[in-house]
């Protein structure tokens, strides 16, 4: 079975030995770089290397785990106006002793490449005479033994074809060349992995000019407002973004003239088969101009690995930190969606700290839903679902392995949100990568997959998106409203236009407008049953005790009438209990801005209203594909697009079902196209994308 960093959590009472280290109660597990584990009671298993953060990653989580455990007493406001994103961090755009010391000698390193010492090997080789230059001692004791060597004999003596001679070679594979082969592969990995630190500023700091030119073209101005308070909240220096820029071009100068050393002509005749080399000091190295500066490059890289190494129990209570930190940061992408969608602590919650084990109940224009944290999991009750939607982070890039797909159907749970680290370099392939964002399908179809970091823009903005879905579908779900009515109860009439009856069942079909809130013949039924419980009470006490026949009558006919009452009573409590939710159909998921009661359009099980505020239009529609009906959310600035994997970037949150043209949408159901056409949508400019 398959599995990605802190999938399995251990619950064992005593420690376990893990890569060198002990594992204790509550630890998740966590590989080394190339994948293993080392636990002698799990066996062999072993990780896809790809998935395992690099060092920068973890470093990051830590950084934001130490700075959200100082709000695990505050409460929920304080958590709402935390920022999730990483501050650019000014150490990892420092040149490092290494960077210097490669600027300061890499010349050195070129020249050894490109003009090696050699040693001169001299070997005896039979050659034709032609080409013989030097003959060897043994040549003529050779050649009286093999007389196929022997071209002709002669008045004095044989004519030779093939002679021993001397044959000088310059060998390159010598020991000081071997170590500035091999300082060009650890120099390129040093500068790699620096690279992709800085890389990881630089992408974050672009995100704003990114996020400002889609939204300049976009009619959502409340969504550019949400990505701009986490941009202010975060970053607010312009000029970090130009350093940084500056610091990846420096390195970037640095790796190509690093990488331009594997075609020069001593990595070409020996690189590539160096092994794990040590550094002793021979005479060239020493003594040589240019090895002895290829020597202290080396001393250079190997102070640089020494910083970078930590002990096994460090480094794996480093990784349990890092652990730790990307559930903290996952709590708080899930607050500041909800916040963005509008919930907020009820009852005076919002002074209630917030723990690490705690529930919260939020009211939102979708309702009331609980927020449940623990040890193991976040998650969500809303009050129109059965079942909750949990949140499961996992410090793994699984963007970045090829077989993820093998992974993901070894998820068995439903109902799981399942938050990961997006891949810088993803890997996976294109309907692995649909699935791990979500794009084809809903929760009901779980497992649901996010990618969020701290140095990722789009992070909170995917969890909002896997919230409104998971709220507002179960909302759009129970359209029409039913109400079972009592046996033998009759409806009085006329109807109301927002009530419908099928069997024996009483449908809310639509939001009542204000003027026809009140079931008037249903009122006046009641009233009217109220008055003759009220007249048949006061004939029973005046009946006289000794007519037992009269009583008897009387007592039946308070006993129907108050039975009738009963139900009628009850049918407007549900009807009462029913308005409230029928309404918050009507209220725009965009803006939450309460539509007309005449711009609700229904059908049997089908609904659709229009906000005149912001023209977005939601409700429910039926896939031509599986014939299930679905919820859907379209905004007038959110237009369709080819490419799915955008879907993220351009609708944010403000989506539903993914929308993939004109009235056409990926189901959430079968996770195909909703209009029966090709069972696939165009995948061309997602292949491309990747």
């Amino acid at each position: 079975m398959p599995f990605a960093p802190g999938q399995w959590r251990y619950c064992g009472e005593y420690p376990v030995a893990v890569r060198d280290a002990e594992a204790w109660s509550g630890d998740v597990l966590m590989p080394d770089p190339s994948g293993r584990c080392n636990v002698p009671s799990l066996g062999p298993i072993r990780c896809d290397p790809h998935y395992v953060p690099d060092d920068d990653a973890l470093r990051s989580l830590r950084i934001v785990g130490d700075r959200l455990r100082a709000l695990e007493a505050k409460p929920w406001t304080d958590w709402v106006a935390e920022t999730p994103l990483l501050p650019a961090l000014d150490d990892a755009l420092d040149e490092t002793p290494l960077e210097k010391e490669i600027a300061m000698k890499l010349g050195s390193l070129e020249a050894a490449c490109q003009r090696p010492r050699t040693d001169l090997r001299i070997d005896e080789e039979r050659l034709p005479v032609g080409r013989c230059k030097r003959a060897s001692a043994k040549a003529p004791g050779e050649l009286a033994a093999r007389s196929e060597d022997w071209e002709a004999r002669t008045l004095w003596g044989v004519r030779p074809r093939r002679i021993l001679g001397i044959v000088r070679d310059e060998l390159y594979d010598i020991y000081p060349n071997r170590i500035a082969v091999a300082l060009v592969d650890n120099l390129d990995v040093a500068l790699i992995r620096h690279l992709r630190s800085v890389r990881r500023v630089v992408e974050l700091l672009k995100q704003r000019e990114n996020y400002q030119h889609l939204l300049e073209n976009s009619q959502n101005y409340r969504r550019a407002i949400r990505i701009l308070e986490l941009w202010r909240d975060a970053l607010a220096d312009d000029r970090q973004l130009k350093h940084a820029e500056d610091v990846q071009r420096r390195i970037l100068k640095l790796r190509r003239r690093v990488l331009a050393l594997k075609d020069s002509r001593l990595y070409r005749e020996i690189g590539g088969r160096q092994g794990r080399l040590k550094l002793r000091m021979t005479n060239v190295l020493s003594n040589d101009d240019v090895y002895r500066q290829v020597a202290e490059l080396w001393l250079a890289w190997e102070d640089h690995i020494r910083s970078l190494t930590v002990d096994p129990v460090v480094r794996w209570r480093q990784e349990q930190d890092a652990a730790e930190g990307f559930e903290r940061f996952v709590f708080l992408a899930i607050v500041r969606a909800l916040n963005s969608l509008g919930y907020s602590p009820t009852s005076g919650g919002q002074a209630v700290p917030v723990n690490g084990t705690a529930i919260w109940t939020l009211g939102g224009p979708a309702g009331e839903i609980l927020l449940r944290r623990d040890r193991f999991c976040i998650s969500l009750s809303s009050s129109h679902s059965k079942d909750p939607l949990k949140f499961v982070g996992l410090p793994a890039m699984l963007e970045a392995g090829i077989n993820v797909g093998e992974w993901i159907a070894s998820v068995r749970e439903r109902s799981v949100v399942v938050v990961a680290l997006p891949a810088e370099e993803p890997r996976a392939p294109v309907e692995a990568r649909i699935r791990l964002h979500s794009l084809s399908d809903g929760v009901r179809q779980g497992p649901v997959f996010i990618a969020a970091a701290p140095w990722d823009l789009e992070s909170v903005e995917r969890v909002a998106r896997i919230l409104r879905w998971y709220t507002w579908s179960a909302l759009y779900a129970r359209y029409p409203v039913a109400i079972e009515f009592p046996e033998d109860w009759v409806a009085p009439e006329p109807t109301p236009r927002w009530v419908r009856i099928a069997g024996r069942c009483l449908y809310v079909v639509r939001p009542p407008a204000s003027h026809e809130r009140t079931w008037a013949a249903l009122q006046a039924r009641i009233d009217e049953a109220a008055s003759s419980l009220t007249d048949a009470k006061s004939k029973l006490d005046a009946c006289d005790q000794r007519d037992r026949r009269k009583r008897l009558h009387l007592k039946h006919k308070l006993d129907r009438t108050a039975r009738d009452h009963a139900a009628d009573l009850q049918v407007r409590t549900a009807i009462e209990g029913a308005l409230p939710l029928v309404e918050l159909l009507r209220v725009c998921p965009v803006c939450r801005t309460a539509s007309d009661t005449h711009a609700f359009e229904h059908t049997s099980e089908l609904f659709r209203s229009q906000c005149s505020e912001c023209g977005s239009v939601w409700g429910r529609r039926t896939c031509d594909t599986c014939q299930e009906p679905f919820p859907f959310l379209d905004f007038p600035g959110n237009s369709p697009l080819d490419d799915v994997l955008g879907a993220d970037r351009r609708y944010g949150a403000d989506v539903l079902a993914i929308p993939l043209g004109d009235h056409v949408y990926v189901c959430p159901n079968c996770a195909k196209r909703t209009d029966g056409g090709p069972p696939s949508w165009n995948t061309q400019s997602s292949a491309a994308s990747v």
